[in-house]
C-alpha cells in the first residue's frame, strides 16, 4: 500500500521570516483582498502589528476575521468563508494558534464551496479553494503543515482532510511566539509530543512520517521545559515551533487514543487540547506498549530516556511533571459523570483506527479513567 504525505508547497522558517509573507501571498495569487483570520486573544495582544500593516504597505488590503474562540465548530468555519467571499478576498491567511489556522482553512475551503462541511470527512469540493498561508505564533499539535481541519459538529469534534486542505506555505517566525504565555508553550509541548508519539507507534510503515516524528521527539526532549519557563529563550520556542510543524506531517500516518480522549474532552468540556492530550498520553502509552514495546523504546532514546518501553513512559512523565499544567482531565473541567459520553466519544472516534493495538469499550473506559 503506497504512502502519501501532503507537504505545504513552501516552508519558510526563520527569525524575522514574517516579512516575507507578503511575498507568499502574491506568489500564490493574491494581487488586492486578503482575509486574516486571527483569534481574539492575537487580536487583543495586539499580534497583528507587524501582519497588517505590512500588508497594506505591500497593496494587499486586508479585513479580519475573530469571530470564534477554542475548539472551533463548523459554523465558525462557514461565517469566516462567507466573510471571505463578502470581503472578495482572493487568499487568507491564518494568524494564531491550532483553531485560528484550522478556521482560517475552513475561510479558503468554504469561499467557494457552501456545503464543504456537510459532507464526507474526505474533501473533494465542487468549486475552487482560495490560496491560504499559515502563520502559527505558538507551536501545538502541527495544524501549520497539515492536510486537515477539526470543528466540533454536533456535540463531538469531526476531522475533515484532503490535499485540498494543504496550505500554499507556511511560516515559522519563532519571534512571534515571544508574547505568548508559558502556560501556552507548555500545552503545545505536549501536544507535539503526544501527537509525535502517537505518530510513531501507529499502524504501519512509513519511513519519512517516523523520521519526522522522532527529530520532533528530540526538540521536546531538549527544549520544552526552557521554552516554557523563559520567554526569552528564542533558541528554546524555535525549536518546539519546527517540532510542531514536522509533527504536522508525520501525523498523517496515523495517531491513537490520546487524540481520541483529547478530542472527546474537548467537545464535552472545551478542555484545551494539549492539556487534555497531555493528561491523557501517559495512560494511552501505558496500554499500547504491549504492542509497541521496541517503537516506544526508540522514542524513549529520542526524548533522552532509557532505551525501553518504561524509559519512555518514564521519559514522558517527566516531561509531563515539569510543565506548569493540570496533570488530570479533571483539573481541567471535565467531570467524572461524563465517563460514559467520552467512552462514547473516543470509540467513535477515527483516530483510533491506527492504535497500534485494538481499542475497545472497557480499554477506552479504563484510560479515560487514569486520565482523570
Amino acid at each position: 500500500m503506497a504512502n502519501v504525505l501532503g507537504l505545504p508547497s513552501r516552508i519558510v522558517s526563520g527569525r524575522g521570516s514574517v516579512k516575507e509573507l507578503a511575498g507568499e501571498l502574491k506568489r500564490a495569487g493574491a494581487q488586492g483582498k486578503v482575509l486574516i483570520v486571527c483569534d481574539p486573544g492575537v487580536l487583543k495582544s495586539n499580534g497583528l502589528r507587524a501582519i497588517a500593516p505590512a500588508l497594506e504597505s505591500a497593496g494587499l488590503h486586508t479585513q479580519v476575521f475573530s469571530g470564534f474562540e477554542s475548539h472551533p465548530q463548523g459554523r465558525h468555519a462557514q461565517e469566516a468563508g462567507w466573510a471571505a467571499r463578502s470581503f472578495g478576498a482572493e487568499a487568507v491567511v491564518g494568524v494564531g494558534g491550532g483553531s485560528a489556522l484550522d478556521v482560517a482553512r475552513g475561510a479558503a475551503l468554504i469561499a467557494n464551496n457552501d456545503a464543504a462541511l456537510t459532507g464526507p470527512s474526505e474533501i473533494a469540493p465542487s468549486g475552487a479553494v482560495l490560496p491560504f498561508v499559515l502563520v502559527p505564533t505558538l507551536p501545538g499539535s502541527g495544524s501549520e503543515t497539515a492536510q486537515s481541519a477539526t470543528y466540533v459538529i454536533d456535540g463531538a469534534k469531526r476531522v475533515f482532510s484532503g490535499q485540498k486542505l494543504v496550505p500554499a506555505a507556511t511560516i515559522l517566525d519563532a519571534e512571534l511566539t515571544a508574547m505568548t504565555p508559558p502556560m501556552f508553550v507548555a500545552a503545545g509541548g505536549l501536544s507535539i509530543l503526544a501527537v509525535a508519539l502517537e505518530a510513531y507507534v501507529a499502524q504501519g510503515s512509513d519511513g519519512f512520517a517516523d523520521a519526522l516524528a522522532l527529530e520532533a521527539l528530540a526538540r521536546v526532549g531538549r527544549s520544552l521545559k526552557k521554552a516554557a519557563t523563559n520567554p526569552r529563550d528564542l533558541d528554546a520556542r524555535e525549536d518546539l515551533l519546527t517540532a510542531s510543524a514536522l509533527v504536522g506531517i508525520a501525523a498523517q500516518k496515523g495517531q491513537g487514543a490520546a487524540l481520541a480522549i483529547a478530542h472527546a474532552a474537548g467537545a464535552i468540556a472545551g478542555t484545551p487540547h494539549g492539556i487534555a492530550i497531555g493528561a491523557a498520553i501517559s495512560a494511552v502509552l501505558a496500554f499500547d506498549k504491549m504492542a509497541a514495546e521496541e517503537r516506544l523504546a526508540q522514542a524513549s532514546v529520542a526524548l533522552g530516556g532509557a532505551a525501553t518501553a518504561q524509559g519512555c513512559i518514564d521519559a514522558v512523565d517527566k516531561l509531563r511533571g515539569e510543565a506548569p499544567l493540570p496533570k488530570k482531565l479533571s483539573q481541567a473541567g471535565v467531570q467524572r459523570g461524563s465517563v460514559e459520553k467520552l467512552v462514547e466519544l473516543v470509540l467513535a472516534d477515527a483516530a483510533i483506527g491506527k492504535s497500534p493495538r485494538p481499542v475497545g469499550e472497557v480499554d477506552a473506559e479504563r484510560m479515560i479513567g487514569e486520565a482523570l
